[in-house]
Parts: C-alpha cells; structure tokens; sequence
C-alpha cells in the first residue's frame, strides 16, 4: 500500500499542522474581530491552496496507487524528473 510510509505521514502531518493553524488563525481573528485587507486575504488564500495541493500531491505520491512524475525542461535538452521517464515517449 505505502512505497514511502516516512513520507507519507510526514505529509499527513503537515497537513494536519496546516489545517491546525488555518482553524486557530481564523478563530483568532474572529475573537478579536479582525479583518484582513482584501489583497492580503487573496495572498494568504492563495499559498495556503498551494501549499494544500503540494502536500497533497507528496502524500498521494507515497502511495502505490498514484505515480506522479514532475518533469522541468531547464533550457534546452536539459531535462529534470523526479523519476526515471518510463514507457515509449520518453526521452531517452
């Protein structure tokens, strides 16, 4: 089930630790009615949903279900992936 069982529950806990502080934050702010500038609530939604789908993304990567395979093309024919390129259109 679990390829990666260190990485899996180190994601799952920052997940969790995410979700922790969003809940405390917004309750803090509640508490002492406090309202964010409209730019700073996008900004801050904004890394909050990335940092959410990147964490989401290495937990569903440890599993043996889901293989994601990141591939940066640096400049030309300088290609980084996470993983070995596998099938018939791969590079090498």
């Amino acid at each position: 089930m679990l390829d990666h069982p260190v990485q899996f529950f180190l994601g799952l806990i920052l997940l969790c630790g995410l979700l922790g502080w969003r809940i405390q934050a917004r309750l803090v702010r509640r508490r002492l009615h406090l309202r964010l500038p409209a730019w700073r609530w996008f900004l801050q939604g904004l890394a909050e949903f990335l940092t959410f789908l990147i964490l989401l993304v290495v937990v569903l990567d440890s599993t043996r279900f889901v293989g994601i395979n990141f591939c940066l093309d640096l400049w030309a024919d300088q290609t980084w992936c996470n993983r070995p390129a596998e099938g018939p259109n791969s590079p090498d």
